[in-house]
């Protein structure tokens, strides 16, 4: 494919930067967004261009829980990106990652989220939500601690470092959903993430809850800042821990909360019935945690493997406690099948071409493990990366952050070559270009301001290289985000809770 350059063949930068405001909280129109500017790559011959696109339209989609065009979408920007930008397959193994999770396809989501954290276009907050990916495999391939172990020690950190609301409220309030489900296990209550584990020795339940707390504390701190569909997650993680350490009735209003937040996201409703069915059912309130299940079982978007298994769990164990064990043993053979498949799936790999050339022929767990536990990274590189980082907004000179790493440069280079595939020069140039990026599409800073931000002291040679590397100009982009986020303050859909309660429809205690 010719790749277009000239200056009527641009992407309208408004397209993305207006669905990318839209994702959190109405998926529908940044889908419709991100597929016109798909439109607008393809008939330019755009290939950079429709690589990030597909990205935002993988995204969206993911939210609107159509897992069959999120899996297009990111082949699409696979196909794109693997044609010149090869810097930002990152994003797109990211994204294969969720996917192959959510298919109960552990080892090709493990491999897809190391394979991605050797690229240089995430950042801190890409780190964190891989890290967690990660940690959600370990716990089902291996074992707990070694899920909690990359969960606080490697995701929890990244999503401080990152200070973006979202991140922190998502690793926050998953973390809490970690700890109650360690209490759980310690409690030997029930719990589907510990079938067929072997038990450990596991603290007392109380001070795995308290542990809990203190995530649950920052989650709230950073709520208000975080889209409907992000608060209805935290909040469903919150209701399982108060329900668990305060009882059922101090839940429930905050499960109610968690419903009228997922009103319009598919996946997140889901959820969220989910769980406050766990809830219910850990309190023994049987009628109204079968109510909760058998709701989010009807949901179209519970019918991904993951849910279908949870659910099935669930239900077998409500109704063998309301004494209707026909539906319970359909249900326990429901679970015990998928199960089982998961299983054959956690461990099962690919057969189609395109992913082998990606993944590799085949899967080997001790080797992952050996790359998330200090090998991925060696301690010289993550010094070096660290200074970089943090030192963005200054001239880094290559002998500079070799000295910082103690290492030669010789060495030092040859480490970015093998861990991220690029020369430490290009490293530097690709993380300034992705927090200018992340700076100019949350529209608060100028231009001038954002370029001195990432240590560039011509204006002139900042737009130069953003135009390189996306293809538009930096003020082109800023225009866009300020004016996307005018017109979505304007048109914001009001607080469902709020609206709910004006119409009528919404009343504390009600389980749907």
């Amino acid at each position: 494919m010719k790749i277009q350059t000239s200056r009527e063949h641009k992407l309208d930068p408004t397209l993305l930067a207006r669905a990318i405001a839209l994702i959190g909280e109405r998926p529908v129109e940044a889908v419709k967004l991100a597929t016109d500017a798909i439109d607008f790559a393809r008939r330019t011959n755009n290939a950079a261009a429709l690589g990030e696109a597909a990205l935002v339209a993988a995204q969206a989609h993911w939210r609107t829980a159509d897992l069959l065009s999120v899996e297009r979408d990111i082949e699409m920007a696979f196909t794109a990106f693997e044609r010149g930008q090869r810097r930002r397959l990152g994003a797109a193994y990211a994204l294969h990652s969720m996917l192959f999770l959510a298919h109960d396809k552990l080892s090709l989501s493990l491999t897809a989220a190391v394979k991605a954290l050797g690229f240089p276009d995430l950042v801190a907050k890409d780190r964190a939500r891989l890290y967690t990916t990660i940690a959600i495999c370990f716990h089902q391939l291996i074992d707990f601690p070694s899920g909690r172990q990359v969960m606080e020690e490697y995701a929890w950190p990244e999503a401080e470092r990152s200070n973006d609301p979202q991140t922190i409220v998502a690793l926050s309030s998953r973390c809490v959903g970690m700890l109650h489900s360690y209490a759980c296990w310690s409690a030997d209550i029930p719990c589907v993430s510990t079938v067929g584990a072997e038990k450990v020795k596991l603290p007392p339940p109380a001070e795995l809850v308290a542990r809990a707390r203190r995530y649950l504390a920052i989650c709230d701190s950073y709520l208000a800042r975080v889209p409907a569909s992000d608060r209805s997650w935290a909040l469903g993680q919150k209701g399982l821990l108060l329900s668990l350490a305060e009882g059922w009735p101090r839940a429930r209003a905050i499960f109610d909360e968690a419903l009228a937040y997922a009103a319009n996201f598919p996946r997140e409703r889901v959820a969220a019935l989910t769980s406050a069915g766990v809830a219910a059912r850990i309190a023994k309130e049987w009628q109204l945690a079968r109510s909760y299940f058998e709701q989010a079982k009807a949901l179209p978007a519970a019918q991904c493997a993951y849910n279908q298994r949870v659910l099935a769990y669930e239900l077998s164990l409500v109704y063998q406690a309301l004494g209707d064990f026909e539906s319970a043993l359909a249900e326990m053979r429901s679970f015990s099948h998928l199960q089982t498949q998961k299983v054959r799936l956690a461990t099962q790999w690919t057969s189609d071409p395109s992913s082998k050339r990606r993944y590799g022929e085949g899967f080997d767990l001790s080797t992952v493990k050996g790359l998330v536990f200090e090998r991925l990274q060696p301690a010289v590189l993550k010094r070096a990366v660290a200074y970089v980082e943090t030192n963005l907004d200054k001239r880094l000179m290559l002998s500079d952050v070799a000295r910082q790493s103690s290492v030669s440069t010789r060495t030092l280079q040859n480490l970015f070559k093998v861990h991220h595939g690029v020369a430490v020069s290009e490293f530097i140039r690709e993380r300034r270009m992705q927090r200018a990026n992340d700076m100019l599409i949350q529209g608060r800073l100028s231009v001038s301001e954002i370029s001195g931000r990432i240590g560039y002291s011509r204006l002139a040679n900042f737009s130069r290289d953003y135009r390189r590397r996306f293809g538009r100009t930096p003020s082109s982009v800023l225009d866009a985000s300020v004016g996307a986020r005018r017109r979505y303050d304007q048109y914001r859909i009001e607080d469902p809770i709020r609206s709910a309660q004006a119409n009528g429809h919404y009343r504390n205690g009600s389980a749907s």
